[in-house]
């Protein structure tokens, strides 16, 4: 479970474990209720894959402490 910190209408601020705010499109979450999927709609988009594939490469790069030297 992720801490939402603030949501807009596009994209929410949420804090994982590490505590490094991060943000995430609003469509990849169930803010404001989980969405009815028909059979025939896509899980991920091809957009959406890249945005996620972004998104891991980033928190990768940061590296095991979150880019923080404690």
């Amino acid at each position: 479970m992720l801490e939402v910190i603030r949501g807009g209408q596009n994209q929410i601020v949420v804090r994982p474990p590490d505590g490094t705010p991060m943000r995430v499109p609003r469509e990849w979450t169930d803010a404001g209720g989980e969405r009815s999927r028909s059979s025939t709609e896509k899980f991920f988009t091809v957009d959406s894959l890249r945005d996620l594939i972004q998104l891991v490469d980033a928190l990768r790069r940061r590296g095991p402490d979150g880019g923080v030297n404690r």
